[in-house]
């Protein structure tokens, strides 16, 4: 939550200084469209975050995980270093937070694009 709302404050100063700057030579209307249809990528991108995080999907990567060792075979080396991955406990934590932070950081960016956007419109 302190990762959205930064990243929301972050994104709306950044946003303010530069409708600022365009604002003197009058605004049109194309920066508007770019910035909302950029803020609404972001929002996707973490929408996209939030589902894989949330493992909705998990049944149907599991599957084409072994289809995939079903065709192509791997060496034993890479198994074993498959295997080290998915127990290391340290790494998947790590992991864990970069996506939540990733997640919090498009959604607030996002929205605070979205919302400047709109005001910059009226």
């Amino acid at each position: 939550m302190k990762v959205f709302v930064s990243s929301l404050s972050v994104s709306m100063i950044i946003t303010l200084l530069m409708a600022k700057a365009s604002i003197v030579s009058k605004a049109n209307t194309s920066h508007i469209n770019a910035l909302f249809m950029s803020g609404l990528l972001l929002l996707l991108i973490g929408a996209i975050l939030f589902v894989i995080k949330s493992g909705f999907l998990s049944l149907f990567f599991q599957g084409f995980v072994k289809i995939r060792e079903t065709f192509i075979r791997q060496p034993h080396f890479m198994k074993v270093v498959n295997d080290n991955i998915q127990n290391d406990i340290s790494f998947s934590i790590w992991k864990e937070n970069v996506t939540k932070h990733s997640m919090s950081l498009a959604f607030g960016i996002g929205l605070g694009m979205i919302l400047i956007s709109t005001i910059w419109a009226f």
